[in-house]
């Protein structure tokens, strides 16, 4: 990913509309961020993840302290980052919830937030957050988190990775690598094996429950499945022995029982045959009749017969008569259809010269596009020059109260100097009268003046009242030549303040002379911009009305295709309703008789089948009457007395029977209890011995994951595979570490055989100079920088190639430059500079020694009320 151009407004510290163009640094190459502590130089990088993700970049800042306290009310908080990733760009606008002063009224009211996506191919913008998020996701690869820690290093993150203990650098590891699912899932099989202990417990309880319910068997104190089984089994027996006895009464029953069946048939054999004597009579009665209808029905054969030949006669003529209708019903069907295929055609038709005319006038609208495209760069550059000439008007401005500061202060300045010169004047008048006053007191009439030589002394000088040393005089004359060289230094400074204000003045009229209206530019290059916008899209509709157009030729070719083999069908189905329009008759007469036909054919059958049943079913009633009345007569000889007797003998049997089940029931009933108990005892026994193994592997799975298990390492399965991504890590990291030490050092994981303690992450460096293994935390703050950078980088690498290999264009490096001496310094820049040779890398830093190093910047200033302003110096 490589963003082109990022907008900013009202956000953070930045209270105005603020333009960054990355595409200016190019697609490689060293950058700095540079700008006072607090003056909003991380806020970029807040500023494009929260375009991205929605979210900014620090772990303190959220997104509803976005809004700049600096802001105009009417301005709206946004960020706007137009970005690229494999060739194609993109732009994504978002607008955090913020509140506002009404439009009218008092009070505040809620702005919405805004998120859309906008596509440089045609496609339609996404509006909805969610949607955003997702495409933002697979088109870069990576998420907010994974996007931090490929494309933003901090140093004081990365020193505390350096120099922290396991504990700790277990706790940053699992932030980095997001190993809280390890560390879950050693809590949950920890969970588990006390859950499965309880189960253990509460399964021995079950079994001590089943063995008390046993009702044939009592168990000692120590139960023993085998003599459970052994009691059981002699149990078993003995309920045999008691089935015996009672299959011997069961047979002597049963037998009793068949004797009573006997008689009992020999009875209602006694009642059948004075029944079949009564039947007899009326079956004959009932043949005679039927012999005479079966004589009927065999006369009229030759009339059935008749009617069978005129009905397959009048089938054939009628299946005719309907062929006629179905092919007369086709052509009609295939005419119609032949008019719906013409109509479609002609409609087609009309569709595929309208589509024509849009494309010839959409391509004519599209040779507008490179015109516009120069106009657009045209542009850029007058506003470019519009944009130089306001900011020399306000260098004019401000160069203009500089002058008149300066003069102000020269003037006054100059009024103290002459103040202060009068004063020194007149304490030198003052000390050289005082001492002729002096000399004057020495003087004596008729002797020489030692000034003059006169020997006369009319006037002699008086000594003042105000004593005035030469120590005052010396002072003060020293005050004035000072005075003097500051005033002229001033001097020197208005003179050059007001040179200054007549260059820019004159380059300011030099350039109005040709200079345009930069709010009339502004509103072309809008208005450019959107026609291109609409071009952009233009050509996607092109695209698809060119596939439409392309697909309609196929749908008319398809719809000849269709009108050919209709017409075919159409004449095929014509020519066969003229060719059985000759043999055709009206088809309703013939269905008739048919019909009638049809009725006398199926009433002859269904009398003549009706006639062969009840003759057949009679003729056997009586073959079934005399053979009944042909065997022995059944004489009354006191059967019933016999029948009475063995019941109430049967009925003594059953009851003695029935208790004798009864007891065996119950003894069957204990049996088969304890049986089941067995059968269940048993399978609780196996199943229970199994749960216990299975928790005893359980148990050591989970003490292995917890770091507990007895005579090995303590590390837990979060540590180990933390430590495996921080083996790669280190791997990467050593890349650049040898390298910025000159191979001096190189990071190791210590690998411990402690067995009491839980260790596994702790680090260490080797020194190949003297051949030993030291902690880190002895590296100095230089080399300690080289460190964290180090890991730092080696975390952006690894997380690269556990996402795919997925990379950003553009890395932001914060801070952590400020303790380096100047030879760690430039080996810092020097490797920097050979990874910025395939990306662009960020440094986010006030070090005054990198602005001498790096030529392209990004200078963010702040103004006291008025927010922060960020310009691009390349």
């Amino acid at each position: 990913m490589r963003p082109l151009q990022l907008t900013i407004c009202a956000f953070g510290p930045y209270a105005r509309t603020q333009v960054i163009d990355f595409e200016r640094f190019g697609t490689g190459g060293l950058y700095l961020i540079t700008g006072d502590t607090g003056a909003g130089k991380t806020t970029i990088f807040d500023a494009l993840v929260y375009a991205l993700y929605g979210s900014v970049s620090g772990d303190v800042r959220e997104v509803n302290m976005l809004r700049s306290r600096y802001a105009d009310p009417k301005e709206q908080t946004y960020a706007e980052l137009v970005f690229q990733v494999r060739d194609q760009t993109y732009k994504v606008y978002r607008s955090p919830e913020y509140e506002r002063p009404k439009e009218r009224g008092t009070g505040f009211t809620k702005q919405k937030a805004v998120c859309e996506l906008a596509f440089f191919d045609g496609r339609a913008p996404l509006t909805k957050t969610a949607e955003v998020n997702e495409q933002i996701r697979q088109i870069i690869g990576l998420s907010r988190d994974q996007f931090k820690q490929v494309c933003l290093i901090s140093q004081n993150d990365f020193l505390k990775v350096l120099l922290a203990k396991t504990d700790e650098r277990t706790k940053i590891l699992r932030s980095l690598f997001k190993t809280e699912a390890f560390k879950k899932l050693q809590e949950r099989l920890n969970a588990q094996a006390n859950e499965k202990k309880s189960a253990l417990a509460a399964m021995e309880r079950s079994l001590a429950d089943k063995i008390g319910q046993l009702e044939t068997f009592t168990a000692d104190e120590v139960f023993e499945l085998e003599d459970l089984k052994h009691f059981l089994q002699i149990c078993h027996e003995r309920i045999g022995q008691q089935k015996a006895g009672l299959e011997k009464k069961q047979a002597a029953y049963n037998e009793d029982l068949v004797r009573l069946g006997a008689l009992g048939e020999q009875q209602k054999k006694r009642k059948a045959q004075q029944e079949a004597a009564c039947k007899l009579e009326e079956a004959k009665k009932k043949i005679a009749g039927l012999e005479k209808e079966k004589g009927r029905l065999d006369e009229q054969k030759e009339l059935y017969r008749k009617w069978i030949g005129e009905n397959s006669r009048l089938l054939e003529m009628a299946r005719q008569s309907r062929q006629y209708e179905e092919a007369k019903k086709q052509a009609a069907h295939y005419f119609a259809g032949m008019n719906d295929v013409k109509k479609s055609l002609d409609e087609l038709a009309g569709n595929m010269e309208k589509r024509s005319k849009a494309l010839e006038k959409m391509r004519a609208d599209l040779e507008n596009e490179a015109e516009l495209t120069a106009r657009r760069e045209q542009l850029l550059h007058e506003i470019e020059t519009v944009r130089q000439l306001e900011r020399l008007r306000k260098q004019l401005e401000t160069a203009r109260k500089n002058a008149v500061r300066q003069q102000e202060e020269y003037g006054r300045l100059r009024k103290a100097f002459v103040e202060l010169e009068h004063t020194f004047r007149q304490s030198r008048l003052s000390y050289l009268d005082d001492q002729a006053g002096v000399l004057a007191q020495l003087l004596e009439e008729g002797k020489p003046c030692p000034v003059c030589g006169s020997c006369t002394h009319p006037a002699p000088a008086a000594v003042s009242g105000h004593v005035v040393s030469k120590d005052d005089v010396d002072r003060l004359e020293r005050q004035v030549e000072q005075e003097r060289e500051v005033l002229q230094a001033q001097a020197n400074k208005a003179a050059l303040a007001l040179e200054e204000q007549d260059r820019l003045r004159r380059e300011v009229k030099e350039r109005s002379e040709n200079g345009q209206d930069g709010k009339v530019l502004e509103a072309e290059l809008d208005s450019i911009r959107k026609r291109l916008e609409r071009f952009s899209r233009l050509s996607g509709q092109i695209r698809k009305e060119e596939a439409l157009a392309a697909k309609d030729v196929a749908d008319k070719e398809r719809v000849r295709n269709d009108l050919q083999q209709v017409s075919m069908l159409y004449a095929q189905w014509k020519a066969k309703a003229e060719q059985l329009d000759k043999s055709a008759e009206d088809l309703d007469v013939l269905e008739k008789r048919i019909a009638e036909n049809q009725q006398r054919i199926a009433q002859h059958e269904n009398d003549a089948a009706l006639n062969a049943r009840e003759l057949a079913r009679y003729n056997a009633l009586k073959a079934q009457c005399e053979g009944m009345l042909g065997d022995e007569t059944i004489r009354d000889d006191g059967l019933q007395e016999q029948i009475d007797r063995l019941t109430a003998h049967l009925d003594k049997k059953k009851e003695e029977i029935g208790c004798d089940k009864l007891a065996l029931s119950k003894e069957e009933y204990a049996y088969a209890h304890d049986r089941k108990l067995l059968e269940q005892i048993e399978a609780e026994q196996k199943e229970t011995e199994e749960f216990r193994t299975r928790l005893s592997e359980l148990n050591n799975l989970a003490e292995t994951l917890n770091g507990k298990l007895s005579g090995h390492a303590k590390i837990v399965l979060e540590s180990y595979v933390q430590a495996a991504y921080f083996d790669e890590v280190i791997d990467q990291a050593n890349v650049r570490f040898m390298q910025m030490s000159q191979g001096h050092y190189e990071l190791i994981r210590l690998q411990s055989g402690n067995k009491v303690s839980q260790t596994g992450l702790d680090l260490g460096v080797v020194d190949h100079y003297n051949g030993s293994v030291r902690s880190v935390r002895s590296l100095s703050g230089g080399e300690s920088f080289e460190a964290s950078l180090s890991l730092a980088l080696g975390l952006a690498d690894t997380v690269s190639a556990m996402h795919g290999g997925i990379s950003c264009d553009t890395m932001f490096i914060d801070e952590g430059f400020g303790t380096l001496d100047e030879e760690t310094l430039s080996h810092a820049i020097d490797m920097l500079a050979q990874l910025a040779a395939h990306k662009s890398i960020g440094i986010i830093s006030h070090v005054s020694s990198l602005k001498e190093r790096i030529d392209a910047q990004i200078v963010v200033r702040r103004k006291p009320g008025e927010g922060a302003l960020a310009k691009v110096i390349v």
